[in-house]
């Protein structure tokens, strides 16, 4: 599989997962706040990632879908950056909390310092 892609499989769509990664410890940073929760493998994926924009923050669904799509190219570029064991599945929940929509560079530094930071000087392996 490529490095640069996004496939379905790396999607998070399970409702028990997604039930599960609620309860998870969340981390914070400047614009997004990250819930992480490593697990034993499960499918054919390592990382899966789950995207929330409250409906709150963004009334318009045009808003929250631009979010979306910035989170999600940015995670498509740099997840090569996240080190983690064969043997393990990372489901990854980005949480937006500015009110206000923020550029693509600022969006992944914040993804970047998030990974450098926690995802592998503290979960790795």
């Amino acid at each position: 599989m490529l490095v640069n892609t996004l496939s379905k499989i790396e999607i998070l769509r399970s409702h028990r997962l997604i039930c599960m990664l609620k309860s998870a410890k969340g981390i914070e940073c400047k614009y997004l706040r990250y819930k992480v929760l490593i697990t034993d493998k499960v499918d054919h994926s390592n990382v899966k990632i789950l995207i929330s924009i409250s409906k709150k923050l963004f009334k318009r669904a045009v808003d929250r879908n631009l979010i979306k799509r910035r989170i999600r190219e940015v995670y498509r570029l740099n997840k090569s950056r996240i080190l983690i064991g064969t043997d393990k599945v990372m489901f990854l929940n980005f949480i937006y909390k500015e009110p206000v929509i923020v550029g693509f560079r600022e969006i992944e530094n914040d993804f970047v310092t998030f990974v450098d930071n926690y995802i592998n000087t503290r979960v790795c392996l």
